[in-house]
């Protein structure tokens, strides 16, 4: 905070010097949001904190309780459901399967929706999804790539699909 435009001068010089090193940094990094079948682990760390995940687990999101919450779940099948779900890569490797776990498979049919759309010549309808795309966009520049920061991609899924396969009168548009 001493020098924060020293700090940004500094760091894009060195980026105009290496930008492929900047690049992989980013790719590296958002990996999991445009690679399908990526092994979502952001939270499966070494750091201050001891280890919470198993070596080769995953937290394909965070299902941990901490202080001063307990668990008390009245349908114990379903939370062990939901933690194997979250800590186990099980899932993620089954094909198929796992394109539907998969928040980069889920952004590229957004991507193929936005690119189909002017062929179906599905303009207006296409409009929530270019605000979509945006906020994906967006979600790219973050520090990290969980499921819970791209949801709307999979609450959408309905909506890219009925774009894809709409008949050609809906919205009002004609052929």
């Amino acid at each position: 905070q001493r020098d924060a435009a020293g700090y940004l001068s500094l760091w894009l010089r060195i980026g105009l010097r290496q930008p492929s090193v900047y690049l992989n940094a980013f790719l590296e990094n958002t990996v999991d949001a445009w690679y399908p079948d990526s092994l979502v682990n952001g939270y499966n760390f070494d750091g201050p904190r001891e280890r919470v995940f198993a070596v080769g687990g995953t937290s394909y999101f965070y299902a941990l309780l901490e202080q001063p919450a307990a668990p008390d779940s009245q349908w114990p099948a379903l939370l062990r459901f939901y933690e194997t779900l979250s800590y186990e890569v099980s899932f993620q490797r089954i094909p198929l399967v796992s394109l539907l776990f998969s928040p980069a498979f889920m952004a590229w049919v957004l991507m193929i929706a936005l690119a189909y759309a002017p062929y179906r010549k599905a303009h207006r309808a296409a409009v929530p999804l270019w605000f979509m795309l945006l906020l994906y966009a967006t979600c790219l520049l973050g520090p990290i790539v969980q499921v819970r920061y791209l949801l709307y991609l999979y609450f959408a899924l309905p909506l890219r699909a009925g774009l894809l396969l709409k008949p050609a009168a809906f919205c009002g548009e004609s052929i």
